[in-house]
């Protein structure tokens, strides 16, 4: 409570708390008028009410009246006021005589605001698995990670339950209602049990987590310490690999998730359903093939066939047959392509493309009527399965009019209709396998428009370069170049 300060002070003091500067000045105004003319209690008492409505004030004007309690509280509940009043500084100003300073005389209660429940994480995913460009100009691929691997019995997030608030009232006595929160949904995944309280997760399994879709998955991991070889023997595994030495020739790596690689891969086979990083490249002896549903990552490729669904970041290409349905970016000081095959849906960005040499090298971007046809095509055999599967309904239907009325043998009438049935489940399955080729088909065709081939540096005669169905032969070197499609041809951008 404010007591015994000048009104000055007292001023400041309310002030902050509600920014009632002007009515407290009011008020001051009002406790100092001359008083000479009788007036009613009522009349000498002046109410005050803060903009927030959570604070009242009064000034009394002294003369040979004497108030009471009552007196003010009527007043108050004469302008409104009907809750918190403050009988002790109601006291103070009567009994006081002269206090002209204005005192709160009733005070809301604050309403509390509800707290939402929260996870707290005790693991970190990696923000970017790209290849980190070093000061030098050289790229740094052992530092590469894929993922985050946690040990069974840790605890990889806890749980804060939500705390809910109370209502409030102002001095008018109108109530101020808190919206309740409602807690949050338990994590979903997988690897990882909850706690009785449902407060603590914990890993039931050492693996890679990640986050997947709002789902915690904790995946099995398959470690190679050395090197994976005739000695360790193929690998096919569903979850993630780790070889921690080299890949040597004629190995078959297959894993439902991502494999990493921390020396050189040899002509060996690799294949993952994420994402694979070869820490220090790949010299395929032209044995070598790696095919990945998610993003490459390799210091170089040499003599090998890659086919990626996601980019590919690397150093260098050399005499290599590559596509790439996402972009490629050749990185670091080299950042080359010399010879072979060099094929991206959404682009190519690189330093030197072919050599002094001219060996032939062939770069692609975008797409051509190759992939458009493929697009036709498939819509072609879904609507065919459609018709398929409408006659098929019809003939259902048939059979079970035939069956309603008695009519047939009823041994051949469950026949055909498990013929029909089969034929039902077949074509539903290959429409729905068809429908997903024909997205993937018309986001690459989406992604393939627009798309450039950037030469920070140089390109070499001996170079072809399409981009859609448009093909320009680079005869003699040239430099700092962007090439994309045009109505005409190929167009060349000199940066």
């Amino acid at each position: 409570m404010i007591q015994g300060a000048p009104f000055a002070q007292v001023k400041d003091m309310v002030m902050d708390e509600s920014g009632v500067t002007e009515e407290l000045d009011e008020l001051k105004e009002f406790a100092e008028t001359d008083n000479d003319e009788a007036k009613t209690k009522a009349e000498n008492i002046k109410v005050r009410i803060s903009a927030d409505k959570m604070k009242a004030y009064i000034s009394l004007r002294h003369s040979q009246q004497e108030f009471t309690v009552s007196d003010v509280e009527a007043a108050l509940r004469a302008s409104g006021v009907v809750y918190g009043y403050n009988e002790d500084n109601i006291r103070r100003m009567i009994e006081q005589e002269g206090y002209l300073e204005p005192l709160p005389v009733a005070e809301g209660l604050p309403a509390v605001e509800s707290v939402p429940g929260s996870f707290e994480y005790f693991f970190e995913m990696p923000e970017d698995s790209k290849p980190v460009i070093l000061e030098d100009g050289s790229v740094d691929y052992m530092n590469v990670n894929a993922f985050v691997m946690v040990e069974e019995g840790d605890v990889i997030a806890k749980y804060t339950p939500a705390v809910q608030g109370s209502n409030g009232c102002n001095v008018l006595g109108v109530p101020i209602v808190v919206k309740r929160v409602a807690e949050l949904p338990p994590l979903r995944g997988q690897g990882f049990s909850r706690s009785e309280d449902g407060q603590t997760y914990t890993a039931t399994v050492t693996g890679k987590i990640q986050e997947d879709k709002g789902r915690i998955i904790i995946s099995n991991v398959y470690e190679v310490r050395g090197d994976a070889s005739v000695a360790t023997g193929n690998i096919d595994f569903r979850g993630d690999v780790i070889i921690h030495g080299a890949v040597r020739d004629g190995i078959v790596i297959k894993a439902t998730g991502s494999i990493t690689v921390s020396d050189i891969v040899e002509g060996a086979q690799i294949e993952a359903g994420g994402d694979i990083v070869l820490k220090k490249g790949l010299l395929g002896n032209s044995k070598a093939k790696i095919k990945c549903k998610g993003n490459l990552t390799a210091k170089f490729i040499e003599f090998c066939y890659v086919d990626v669904e996601g980019d590919i970041h690397a150093e260098s290409f050399m005499e290599s047959e590559i596509y790439c349905y996402g972009h490629i970016y050749m990185e670091g000081r080299k950042g080359k392509i010399i010879g072979g095959t060099t094929i991206a849906i959404e682009g190519i960005d690189a330093n030197i493309i072919g050599n002094s040499a001219e060996v032939p090298t062939f770069i692609r971007a975008g797409v051509d009527a190759e992939l458009k046809y493929q697009l036709i095509t498939i819509k072609k055999k879904i609507e065919a399965t459609k018709s398929s599967l409408e006659r098929v309904e019809q003939g259902l239907e048939i059979i079970s009019r035939i069956e309603a009325t008695g009519v047939g043998d009823p041994e051949e009438n469950k026949s055909n209709r498990m013929q029909l049935m089969r034929v039902k489940i077949r074509d539903s399955s290959i429409l729905s396998m068809d429908k997903l080729e024909q997205d993937r088909l018309e986001t690459l065709i989406t992604n393939g428009q627009g798309v450039e081939i950037v030469v920070q540096d140089t390109i070499f005669g001996g170079t072809n370069i399409k981009i859609g169905d448009q093909l320009m032969k680079i005869k003699s070197k040239d430099v700092r170049c962007i090439y994309s499609e045009g109505d005409d041809g190929i167009q060349i951008l000199r940066m």
